[in-house]
């Protein structure tokens, strides 16, 4: 890792066999960048708590002429690639999945000739779930989104749909977020308490669906908010709920758990 210019937050595991390179990057606190990673660019500033899947890929062809800036969760599956030749910009809670992909460059024949060249900005907004999708340059995407495995996104995505094909297009409008019901709330909360049990931890909720508890630390989810000591077994139920993309601000301090700054 050439650490000349790069900034690395609170807590951030990066693998020794990942590779990082670039004339102005920032990685933010509790990060976790996986083995053979390569990042590597002009200019890449990614949020906090990202997640960084082994052999995935940020920066690639043209990248010392793009820049990439990212909120707050990201999440890159293992292979996955954002490519940085032209601006990329991502909001809070992106999950790119394994194998998926985001261009903001394409060409390989000759464009003298007529071949087609793309090389244009890339958006996608926060609260967006790219399961094994591939994103083509010039894209706009807002949030709240969800896209179905295997898509092929060309075109722009308006907030609140999910969508999906080759190529992607908007199956239903105005989807998410969406209110559920304090039953299925409640359903929700039953199934993560018995994945906990399955984990040795014991986990008990409210009567109307919106806290656990572990031992003596309460998990809010509406406020998203984490009160109480931490341990191994509050942490192990705070990742069981973060693979239920339900996240929250808080970093263990080695006794309490604290607000981000």
């Amino acid at each position: 890792m050439d650490d000349s210019n790069i900034l690395l937050g609170r807590n951030v595991f990066v693998h020794p066999t990942a590779q990082i390179s670039g004339a102005d990057i920032e990685i933010g606190d509790f990060a976790w960048i996986g083995p053979n990673v390569l990042i590597s660019g002009r200019s890449i500033n990614i949020g906090r708590e990202a997640w960084i899947g082994a052999s995935a890929i940020i920066g690639g062809g043209r990248a010392e002429m793009g820049s990439l800036e990212c909120g707050d969760f990201l999440h890159l599956g293992i292979r996955g690639q954002i490519n940085t030749a032209n601006t990329v910009l991502i909001g809070d809670e992106v999950g790119i999945g394994m194998n998926g992909m985001v261009f903001s460059h394409g060409a390989y024949l000759s464009e003298y000739d007529g071949f087609p060249y793309q090389d244009s900005p890339v958006s996608i907004g926060s609260n967006v779930w790219l399961p094994y999708a591939i994103v083509t340059p010039g894209v706009k995407i807002g949030s709240n989104v969800v896209v179905a495995a295997m898509s092929l996104v060309n075109r722009d995505l308006p907030s609140g749909c999910i969508a999906g094909g080759i190529p992607a297009k908007v199956l239903k409008e105005h989807v998410y977020p969406r209110n559920i019901t304090q039953e299925q709330r409640i359903a929700v909360l039953d199934r993560i308490i018995q994945e906990a049990a399955f984990y040795g931890v014991e986990v008990s909720r409210d009567s109307i669906g919106e806290t656990l508890t572990q031992g003596r630390t309460v998990f809010d989810l509406p406020k998203r908010r984490i009160e109480g000591p931490a341990n191994s077994a509050t942490e192990r139920l705070k990742n069981l709920l973060r693979r239920h993309g339900i996240r929250f601000r808080f970093y263990n301090d080695g006794e309490q758990y604290r607000e981000w700054d």
